[in-house]
């Protein structure tokens, strides 16, 4: 189309581009804010830890990659995909994901905090094993602690 022959000028052109970039980036925003809220609220917590409960196991902190790893990460991606597009969709009804996705490649050099990571542990395996291996030891570090204790009190009743 010629802009001339349109009846639209460069800046009216210019004024429409601005217009929809605006949009795009408010919506982008909006859809980011739901993801934080989904994130920190105690449904996603439980569904996360309730995954890493019955996987963080299989993980050990080598430089070795067993194929279980695979495995247990694509259900993890898939857990949690599911999730959250199960949340976005109720909402944001109108949200359109291919979109979203698309202004997440736009926007990735300004992306950082919790909500960012949690979307890089998607595609970064690594980024996920680390998070399992830091839940294993969270986990093992509470079962010693809470061994040392119950030890503890056995000793003291002893005496």
């Amino acid at each position: 189309m010629d802009i001339s022959s349109s009846g639209l000028h460069s800046e009216d052109l210019e004024n429409l581009i601005e217009s929809n970039s605006n949009r795009a980036t408010i919506q982008f925003d909006e859809v980011i804010g739901h993801i934080e809220d989904i994130i920190i609220g105690p449904t996603f917590k439980n569904i996360r830890d309730a995954f890493m409960d019955q996987n963080y196991y299989h993980f050990e902190d080598s430089e070795e990659n067993k194929l279980i790893y695979t495995d247990i990460f694509q259900s993890y991606i898939q857990l949690v995909e599911a999730h959250l597009e199960s949340e976005l969709t109720r909402r944001i009804p109108e949200l359109n994901f291919a979109s979203f996705f698309n202004e997440i490649g736009h926007h990735k050099n300004e992306l950082d905090g919790e909500v960012f990571e949690l979307l890089r542990s998607f595609a970064d395996f690594l980024s996920f094993k680390q998070m399992m291996i830091d839940y294993k030891c969270a986990k093992l570090s509470d079962e010693l602690s809470g061994a040392i204790v119950v030890v503890g009190s056995a000793m003291n009743r002893n005496q």
